[in-house]
């Protein structure tokens, strides 16, 4: 079935690249959010199946989108809907099954023909299930496994045919609760386009390299927690942090390059700004970028420099919140933006279309390559 978008035509204008300064927004955005039928306006992921329906992870649900109204799956305690409230991540296999990334309840998969649940959770008397139930992020393998990523829990990966789970911790003998959650958290999971065989993985310390064929795993530390982790370029590793902004992280050396929106809170180590939580390819030298403290911009690697706009958008008139945690890029090209303290999702339009994933209020956007 083809879905309707909502989303008005616009483009962005060419105007001068302006280190880590907002701009109005040269386009307009539409929202969906409760007043739509969105069950809760903190909306985590986003996915457009193969059947042309939008799915949103939400902090109340999971919903699905056709264009025109939502249909909800709510937490049922159950096993005949949703085994947790709160949805991460999502994505979908071959057969068109939803795998779903829930906090508390573990993994879901879920048929849309029948509408059934199957849960994967933690058994502790089982080394074979779930090492915890808080997950975070997922990847579905070409070969069918399903790859999760677990609040101090590590990675996992899971056999669909026999329901069984290999566990990989990211560190070995933590002892506290607090250790765990700094060394053994998964927040992102990345394919390396060029290495069939690797997978990267974003954590609080930095990131990881990890073969699927032995397990092996290779730290590159840092200073600063990581979000989000993309491997498209030969040679080099692209990062969402906590503090640096953007960081490029060369393979063979192991050294980081960091590009911060605010050059001088990161010479201070002032983390608690420069705060990129997603990231996406928009063209050869430039990214999408969602910031927890400077909103929705682009980051050019040509100039170094960020452009992020504001909420001065005649269609957000009196949202003076500057925030955005997560994107999605839809096959359609529709880029939606996520941010949680507003109430929805915003779409915008181009000629030919954009952008990617994650983490608060859909916000959908067609725009200039």
């Amino acid at each position: 079935m083809q879905v309707l978008c909502l989303c008005f035509l616009a483009v962005f204008l060419n105007r001068p690249t302006l280190s880590a300064q907002q701009e109005a927004y040269p386009f307009n955005f539409t929202y969906l959010s409760k007043d739509n039928g969105l069950p809760h306006n903190f909306c985590h992921t986003a996915l457009r199946d193969q059947r042309g329906f939008l799915w949103f992870g939400t902090q109340d649900g999971l919903a699905r989108y056709d264009g025109v109204r939502f249909k909800i799956y709510p937490y049922l305690d159950d096993s005949t809907g949703l085994s947790a409230p709160t949805v991460l991540d999502l994505d979908e296999d071959a057969d068109g099954k939803l795998w779903v990334a829930t906090v508390g309840g573990g993994l879901n998969r879920f048929d849309p023909v029948t509408g059934d649940f199957t849960w994967y959770q933690n058994d502790p008397r089982d080394s074979t299930t779930l090492p915890g139930n808080d997950l975070t992020n997922l990847l579905i393998d070409p070969d069918g496994s399903i790859w999760v990523g677990g609040l101090s829990s590590g990675l996992s990966r899971l056999d669909p045919a026999t329901g069984r789970f290999q566990n990989y911790a990211l560190a070995q003998n933590l002892t506290t609760a607090e250790d765990r959650l700094k060394r053994n958290s998964v927040t992102d999971i990345a394919a390396d386009i060029n290495d069939p065989g690797v997978l990267w993985l974003a954590a609080n310390d930095g990131i990881f390299r990890f073969r699927k064929i032995d397990g092996h795993l290779e730290h590159f530390p840092t200073e600063t927690p990581c979000n989000d982790v993309l491997a498209d370029t030969p040679g080099v590793v692209w990062v969402a942090t906590d503090g640096g902004g953007i960081a490029l992280m060369n393979k063979k050396s192991g050294q980081w390059q960091f590009f911060p929106p605010l050059p001088d809170a990161w010479a201070r180590r002032n983390l608690s700004t420069n705060l990129i939580a997603d990231i996406s390819r928009k063209s050869t030298h430039e990214f999408w970028v969602a910031s927890l403290d400077l909103g929705f911009g682009i980051f050019d690697l040509k100039t170094k420099a960020y452009r992020f706009f504001n909420a001065q958008s005649k269609l957000l008139a009196g949202q003076t919140n500057q925030s955005a945690n997560g994107l999605y890029r839809d096959p359609n090209g529709l880029l939606w933006i996520f941010n949680h303290k507003k109430t929805g999702s915003a779409c915008w339009g181009r000629p030919a279309m954009c952008s990617t994933t994650r983490r608060s209020h859909p916000t959908a956007v067609k725009a200039r390559q």
